[in-house]
């Protein structure tokens, strides 16, 4: 398995701890390419009913209540340690260094 970084492993390392299932983690990690269930369930070859389930399993063992919530907990982020994207510059979540 290759090595992960930076917040991937958090991610990583979060979904462990909320023991997803491994369809849970392969629509956890698509919903980081903000997409719709829709396009979600196209990427994936699922149903969006499939992805609705998922993200609902997802939001009920994180405690959570919507996407956004779910990306936070599982980026192991409080709201308020949560800075607003464009007071960085930041539009899209940084990628490991390439080796």
């Amino acid at each position: 398995m290759a090595r992960l970084c930076g917040w991937r492993a958090i991610v990583q390392q979060q979904m462990d701890v909320y023991d997803f299932s491994p369809k849970e983690q392969t629509v956890g990690w698509a919903l980081f390419a903000v997409q719709t269930q829709a396009e979600l369930g196209a990427t994936l070859g699922i149903s969006r009913q499939t992805v609705k389930n998922h993200l609902t399993a997802m939001m009920r063992k994180t405690k959570t209540r919507n996407r956004v919530g779910l990306m936070l907990a599982l980026l192991h982020l409080a709201d308020e340690e949560m800075p607003a994207p464009e007071s960085h510059g930041v539009t899209t979540l940084p990628s490991c260094p390439s080796s």
